[in-house]
């Protein structure tokens, strides 16, 4: 898939290029790889160059620094050349570091390393325990039903005023809240017009046999969460879901932007992807094991989606079985309780 970006960022594309979540690797190696090609080659500045994870924004690990990823050393001294793409390496921490960051442990200290801790985590280690639903990329971008995207329109034309700010824990850092909250607008608040259980079970209707046909799974209900607001400013940091949220959908309600604010996913071909949608749109995404994020700043005033997610089921599974979407654990995946048995230590698997 095409990588779009607006005029209004530099002129050089990237082919946003990340690795399978089943291994881990090194991204200043990687540009290293890709710079040491292309000067091999003689290449031009405009051909794309590859890269892994944490360029774009930290997702397995927090990158210290780009500067030396474009520096040949010698007997003599060393020589750094800077590319478009260490530039934009370098640039994307410095944002990290300087705006994101700062700007969280400003508003509440150490509570936002405990939280990019635990989401950089999450993000490296619970797609090594999924399995993947589908056979494709793990994303999908289609078009709403026209009559459940009128239902969902007309809700939000109606309600939209209603939009209150969307609570975050402190120091939480998935959304930078602590400089633009986003809003939201529940869609199962019955004291809204339009509201409820009637717009609800529409969706709920409607997106079952497309994510079901698309995953071949049979689902179960697990989350609609109300139309978020995403204001000027806002960034969303790239992730994976809680489980059960494993089969997922994000509807475009309404934008009002100055350039496209693109979706970042990682594909299962370990490609990164940016997709760019208008209100009708509807991308079907594994987000249980599928790292997503929108690590750009928005330009524009908003962009409201609606976020809906299934969890596959087995029906005629024995009660207490572990879900389909995860993974058999491997001896040495479990946790080890030391237990003193027949007079020698010994482990017992968990």
């Amino acid at each position: 898939m095409t990588v779009l970006f607006s005029h209004r960022r530099p002129w050089y594309v990237f082919f946003l290029v990340s690795f399978s979540p089943y291994r881990s690797v090194d991204s200043t190696s990687l540009l290293n790889e890709a710079i040491l090609r292309k000067e091999e080659n003689n290449l031009e500045d405009e051909v794309p160059l590859k890269y892994g994870v944490d360029v774009s924004f930290p997702m397995h690990h927090i990158p210290s620094s780009f500067s030396a990823s474009s520096c040949k050393y010698t007997e003599e001294n060393r020589v750094c050349k800077t590319t478009p793409l260490t530039k934009f390496a370098q640039d994307r921490l410095d944002y990290y570091h300087y705006n994101f960051l700062k700007g969280c442990k400003a508003a509440f200290g150490e509570d936002c390393l405990r939280s990019e801790k635990e989401r950089i985590e999450m993000a490296h280690r619970q797609p090594q325990t999924m399995k993947n639903m589908t056979s494709g990329l793990g994303f999908r971008k289609l078009r709403l039903p026209p009559e459940v995207f009128e239902s969902i329109l007309e809700f939000w034309q109606t309600n939209r005023h209603e939009a209150y700010d969307e609570p975050w824990p402190a120091g939480g850092t998935y959304i930078n809240h602590w400089e633009t909250p986003p809003g939201v607008v529940r869609v199962d608040n019955t004291s809204l017009p339009g509201g409820g259980y009637d717009l609800t079970s529409q969706v709920w209707e409607a997106l079952r046999p497309i994510v079901s046909e698309w995953t071949g799974q049979h689902l179960e209900e697990a989350s609609m969460y109300g139309i978020r607001i995403y204001k000027t400013g806002n960034i969303l940091a790239t992730h994976v879901d809680r489980q059960p949220l494993v089969s997922s959908v994000i509807i475009n309600v309404d934008q009002d932007l100055d350039e496209p604010w693109p979706l970042e996913v990682i594909g299962h071909d370990g490609l990164a992807h940016n997709i760019t949608m208008e209100p009708g749109d509807l991308v079907l995404y594994e987000s249980h094991s599928i790292l997503h994020g929108r690590p750009y700043p928005l330009k524009g005033r908003f962009l409201a989606n609606m976020f809906v997610h299934f969890e596959p089921t087995r029906p005629d599974a024995p009660k207490n079985s572990p879900p389909i979407y995860r993974l058999p654990m491997k001896r040495s995946d479990k946790k080890c309780t030391p237990t003193l048995k027949q007079g020698r230590v010994m482990c017992i698997f968990e």
